[in-house]
């Protein structure tokens, strides 16, 4: 998973769009939960499709700041959890 600090204008949306590979480098063929947390707060859950994470996010409701956002997905018996970590500054 390739993602970067981001900054965007209050009342953008932040789309993220990345797949996702397991330890051998391989996209994760199974339709697993992702979670999505700004500042350790769930701000929604979505299932990856073959791989790809694809989710919008609006910012209407966020104040302008800077966020940890998190992209978490859990242990399950095919795959090791995963966890990302990134800045989103809304100005």
């Amino acid at each position: 998973m390739t993602l970067k600090d981001t900054t965007i204008k209050k009342g953008q949306k932040l789309h993220i769009k990345t797949y996702i590979k397991d330890t051998h480098d391989e996209l994760m063929q199974r339709n697993d939960i992702i979670c999505i947390k700004l500042n350790n707060k769930t701000i929604t859950t979505t299932k990856l499709k073959n791989g790809l994470l694809d989710i919008t996010i609006p910012t209407n409701n966020y104040k302008k700041r800077t966020y940890n956002l998190t992209i978490k997905l859990g242990d399950n018996h095919y795959y090791n959890g995963l966890t990302k970590n990134i800045k989103l500054t809304i100005t």
